[in-house]
């Protein structure tokens, strides 16, 4: 009478998820990226030497703290600082340590870190959704075709996870790699920023659209487009130009990802690692 319909839900271990926790379920990105990300460790060492430290004497003068506070403990006063906002609405706590250009400068390390874990930093980063689209792609072509009825599937996991898609998709990519020494009008203008794209309840939402009404005139556009919306925004593709692309543009746009051999390409051996 109330015209409900059950909804099927169903959960995988992490270390076999390859759709929402890739890198988790990839040994050779357990390796590798997560245990020996040396160019991260590098590239954050130098970075708060050179930038960081300032911040810690001065804290550490400020309230005659001995021996002085070392530069990561400045990381670790701005994440409890967004969890006091986030959590508490209150920023007159560990925030008060810290000035604007604090903010600025903690925020972009914490960029080079999620960029070399999960995203452009690496390259094999930038292959581990392939499982995830190989799925997406398969059920909406079932629902086109008519083998499937299922409208919308809903998948919930972390921050990684939508970066992972979104480097799949090349979106946010920058001109030039996140590293100490990258120059600060670039740092200011860089499109990798995960403030924006992964704040608390992040998500991305892929829309399918039948527009034979209007674009069955056109064999380029096809009547079957896609639209992908990153925190509800309507985000652009590369390469598709308009916010609505072609369903057969994207799926080439994905080239190879579709149907990958994700159990080898995750494969550790002696010469990878």
């Amino acid at each position: 009478d109330l015209k409900l319909q059950p909804v099927y839900i169903s959960s995988v271990p992490r270390s076999h998820d390859t759709e929402l926790s890739m890198h988790n379920a990839c040994p050779l990105w357990l390796a590798t990226v997560k245990d020996g990300n040396f160019t991260r460790k590098w590239q954050e060492k130098k970075y708060l030497n050179a930038f960081i430290s300032d911040i810690s004497r001065r804290i550490s003068d400020r309230l005659k703290i001995e021996p002085p506070l070392d530069p990561i403990h400045i990381n670790y006063i701005y994440r409890a600082c967004s969890f006091a906002v986030s959590f508490s609405d209150k920023n007159d706590t560990w925030c008060s340590l810290l000035e604007k250009d604090d903010f600025l400068q903690l925020e972009y390390l914490l960029d080079m870190g999620y960029y070399y874990s999960f995203s452009y930093g690496y390259q094999l980063n930038t292959k581990l959704a392939c499982r995830f689209f190989t799925s997406f792609v398969e059920s909406v072509e079932s629902y086109l075709t008519g083998r499937s009825q299922v409208k919308s599937t809903l998948k919930f996991a972390h921050a990684e996870t939508i970066i992972f898609l979104t480097t799949m998709l090349s979106l946010y990519e920058d001109d030039y790699p996140l590293t100490a020494d990258t120059l600060p009008q670039q740092i200011a203008s860089r499109k990798f920023r995960t403030s924006r794209l992964t704040p608390f309840a992040a998500n991305v939402y892929f829309e399918i659209y039948n527009c034979s009404a209007r674009y069955d005139e056109d064999p380029v556009f096809g009547t079957t487009l896609i639209q992908i919306l990153v925190n509800e925004k309507p985000t652009v593709i590369p390469k598709c130009i308009y916010t609505y692309c072609p369903w057969n543009t994207f799926k080439r746009l994905l080239g190879d990802a579709i149907n990958c051999d994700f159990d080898d390409m995750c494969k550790l051996t002696h010469d990878r690692f």
